[in-house]
């Protein structure tokens, strides 16, 4: 990004992000990855990237479209290591 927009905030963002211990980095990754994850959904009206390539969508249990509240909280659970858990 830094060669082509020749902006040096990007390559100050990435120092600083390497030099956090690894609770700091965690929690950022986590953050970085909710923000993202809830804008896409709520943004594409629950379609992903991998949901327009398999064809599905998410609804809620009545099959209406999902409030910005149910898209919080579904993606609020998965920061929760559920696989790390049932293993």
């Amino acid at each position: 990004m830094y060669e082509l927009a020749n902006i040096d905030i990007f390559v100050n963002i990435i120092r600083k992000l390497s030099q956090v211990n690894r609770i700091t980095d965690i929690l950022i990754t986590s953050l970085v990855y909710f923000i993202f994850t809830f804008c896409i959904e709520y943004l594409t009206k629950g379609r992903s990237i991998g949901k327009y390539i398999t064809g599905t969508k998410v609804i809620c249990i009545d099959g209406t479209e999902p409030t910005m509240k149910d898209y919080f909280i579904r993606n609020i659970s998965r920061i929760v290591p559920f696989d790390a858990l049932s293993f």
